[in-house]
């Protein structure tokens, strides 16, 4: 059975085959270099009593804002499924995730795509980049 943490590590190696995309397994706390995604656990389900557990993740995905324009165009790289840069072609490349769990598949039922701005430091009313999240389920 895999852990959160190898799990989290796993994603974060299938996201760092997109192309210009920084990513990481863990947050740094501002210190993540433009445009990253950063992978974070957001739940668990025990699924059958043998101790098979279904696993929700958050890849939170974020862009410099400038200009509007381009930032745009890059995530819609990245949520775009038939895009060169997209995260789910690549998350669902190996959905195994080079054996780490039975399956990972990005969640379609909880599949917004909606933009927003955030901030990757500790002034949260700093907005700093364009942001998106994408739902991935994992079985493991």
């Amino acid at each position: 059975m895999a852990s959160i943490t190898a799990i989290r590590d796993a994603i974060q190696v299938r996201l760092a085959t997109v192309s210009n995309l920084h990513a990481y397994d863990v947050a740094t706390g501002g210190g993540e270099r433009l445009p990253c995604a950063i992978v974070f656990p957001a739940g668990s389900k025990r699924e059958t009593p043998s101790g098979t557990y279904r696993y929700r993740f958050v890849v939170e995905v974020s862009v410099a804002p400038t200009p509007l324009a381009r930032a745009q165009d890059l995530m819609d790289g990245y949520v775009d499924p038939n895009s060169a840069t997209s995260i789910r072609a690549a998350l669902e490349g190996d959905k195994t995730l080079a054996g780490t769990v039975d399956w990972a598949v990005v969640d379609e039922d909880d599949w917004v795509g909606d933009y927003g701005f955030g901030s990757l430091n500790a002034e949260p009313a700093a907005a700093n980049c364009l942001m998106t999240r994408i739902p991935v389920e994992v079985m493991a």
